[in-house]
């Protein structure tokens, strides 16, 4: 019964949010006029995909929502209007409901503007590790996206180090499990796959040659993150503030959290990745111990 329940409600929501982005949606529109650019996370979880975001939606002419999930919208026939109200409203609640905080961490940045726009000249979600997912097992949906949006494209790749993010990965799920235990290497395999096969999305991305795609990597990021803010918005094609990247950098982590030695990796299982590592160009950068 329960579920049959659960079953109703959902799709009662569902029609609540599609009808309410549908009137929101036109009534918002002439806010849409300038958007030239969508934004697309893909990659890894636990890689600095949610502090990327939050900073690009404190920049007055980009809005970016919270893992709203498009493609999975696009997918239920949500279109044009409908996802861009979406995005807007889902970076609002994030910044007013809850306080700009993710996962435990304070993304917000002072004075600036998250959950509001002056001029909206890009938008997008970030959802890295479900949109490789996602895009893995839909190809189909991407070319989706695109018609029905009717904007160019623009992916964001923010990369780790390897090893730092699959053993975050392994740490989170074993405390969703409530499983607090030290993490040995057999429970490292399945999200050693994990993040590899989110790491094949890519590398098909990239190859395909019919995406722009900026890959960010997190430890050059937290060393020189206004340098690296600025690049990024003239990836995406707005205008980088002086003011707003310092007061983006003030909220940037001091040092890069190298999560690996909190687990005890194999030498077998090390060797294994580093290997893997080398299949994939915009990883080879990285090794155990760098």
């Amino acid at each position: 019964m329960k579920k049959i329940w659960d079953k109703i409600i959902g799709k009662l929501r569902f029609l609540y949010s599609y009808w309410k982005s549908y009137v929101f949606g036109i009534i918002m529109r002439n806010h849409f006029i300038k958007i030239h650019a969508f934004i697309l996370f893909v990659g890894y979880p636990r890689s600095g995909h949610s502090l990327i975001a939050a900073l690009l939606d404190a920049h007055p002419n980009v809005v970016v929502s919270m893992e709203w999930d498009v493609l999975s919208h696009v997918r239920m026939g949500f279109k044009k209007h409908q996802v861009f109200y979406s995005i807007i409203n889902d970076s609002k609640k994030f910044a007013i409901k809850e306080g700009n905080i993710w996962s435990g961490y304070s993304y917000k940045v002072r004075e600036m503007w998250q959950g509001r726009f002056s001029e909206i000249k890009a938008i997008g979600d970030k959802f890295g590790g479900m949109t490789s997912l996602l895009i893995k097992d839909n190809p189909e949906l991407l070319g989706k996206l695109g018609a029905v949006i009717g904007k160019s494209i623009k992916f964001i790749h923010v990369v780790r180090n390897p090893y730092d993010t699959i053993t975050t990965m392994t740490k989170r799920y074993l405390e969703k499990k409530e499983h607090l235990k030290d993490i040995q290497s057999l429970d490292l395999l399945p999200f050693i796959k994990a993040y590899f096969d989110r790491a094949d999305t890519v590398l098909k991305l990239k190859g395909s040659g019919n995406y722009e795609i900026f890959d960010m990597y997190h430890e050059d990021f937290i060393k020189a993150p206004q340098e690296s803010l600025k690049e990024l918005l003239y990836f995406i094609g707005v205008e980088p503030f002086d003011d707003y990247c310092e007061k983006c950098s003030e909220i940037v982590y001091q040092d890069v959290h190298q999560s690996r030695f909190e687990a005890n990796w194999d030498k077998e299982i090390i060797t294994f990745v580093e290997k893997r590592i080398q299949d994939y160009e915009f990883l080879r950068r990285y090794s155990f111990r760098s």
